[in-house]
């Protein structure tokens, strides 16, 4: 599958009702190629508390589960992120690390996430970070796995953003702004 000009291969954006129970399960992506796009492969739940990115796309409090994803032999070229799991959509991306909202801790599991074989290229847009995985607790993110991936921006950093999951399933070059991280 060759994508051009998209949000990338999302599951979500999950959560966003409070009254709604949303799950997704065993999802394969292989063999896809994102070009120009917003994300490579995404995953996004809103937070477990009322959050606004805009005026029209307001939620959060949602619960459920996410379980058995694989991202495998894609190839990226010109995404802003290459990988992407957040449970505080709604938020910008570094204000997601430091507000409280984000710390609350999401009625949304995620579970058995793997990304394999992602190549590529991101742009500008948030170098020197190529990929963002965020979740609210631990508690809440379970099993992500990033496996053989090199992922670069057009000067060659490959810094991915890690919080509240197990960095030794994690083959990327982890940093954490919440612990003084600074990309500017």
């Amino acid at each position: 599958m060759i994508c051009n000009g998209t949000h990338g291969m999302s599951v979500g954006s999950l959560g966003q009702y409070p009254d709604r129970v949303d799950y997704v399960e065993n999802i394969l992506v292989r063999n896809a190629a994102m070009y120009n796009s917003s994300e490579g492969a995404r995953i996004k739940v809103w937070p477990n508390a009322f959050s606004e990115k805009s005026v029209s796309l307001v939620g959060g409090g949602g619960s459920g589960a996410v379980r058995n994803v694989t991202y495998e032999d894609m190839w990226l070229d010109n995404v802003d992120y290459g990988l992407t799991i957040t449970q505080c959509y709604g938020q910008d991306d570094e204000e997601e690390l430091m507000w409280s909202i984000c710390d609350m801790q999401s009625k949304l599991n995620i579970t058995d996430v793997t990304f394999r074989n992602v190549r590529g290229r991101t742009n500008r847009v948030f170098s020197p970070i190529v990929a963002h995985l965020v979740c609210s607790s631990p508690d809440t993110c379970s099993n992500i796995v990033a496996q053989d991936i090199d992922i670069r921006t057009i000067n060659g950093s490959n810094l991915v953003t890690c919080r509240n999951m197990d960095e030794d399933l994690l083959d990327v070059n982890c940093v954490d702004w919440s612990k003084g991280y600074n990309p500017a």
